[in-house]
């Protein structure tokens, strides 16, 4: 079985993995959160999108920052580092927990 080449490159993934860490940083101001929360999930899905990556892991990481007190925690930048993980190991057990999550049920 072939394996592919990663997506991502390094330096992609330093930039958008420092945009996500400041906006974790400044998520515990309320009003800002629901700005900063916006904006990161609209550039990440289309980054992702754009890369060609599947992006249901760092979706549902995403939404988590509208939520008031979950917010505080660092979920999107969690979000994107599983997202570039899954692109640069595909066989890792991450990468299968995660296309196990993102399977049809029958």
């Amino acid at each position: 079985m072939e394996t592919s080449a990663p997506k991502t490159n390094l330096v992609e993934i330093l930039i958008i993995m420092s945009i996500l860490i400041i906006a974790d940083l400044l998520n515990w101001i309320p009003i800002l959160n629901i700005i900063l929360a916006i904006l990161t999930l609209g550039i990440t899905q289309l980054y992702f999108k754009k890369k060609g990556l599947k992006t249901n892991t760092n979706l549902i990481l995403e939404i988590g920052e509208f939520v008031p007190i979950i917010s505080v925690l660092p979920l999107a930048s969690l979000g994107a580092a599983i997202t570039f993980w899954i692109d640069h190991h595909p066989k890792s057990k991450i990468a299968s927990a995660a296309k196990i999550a993102n399977s049809p049920r029958k």
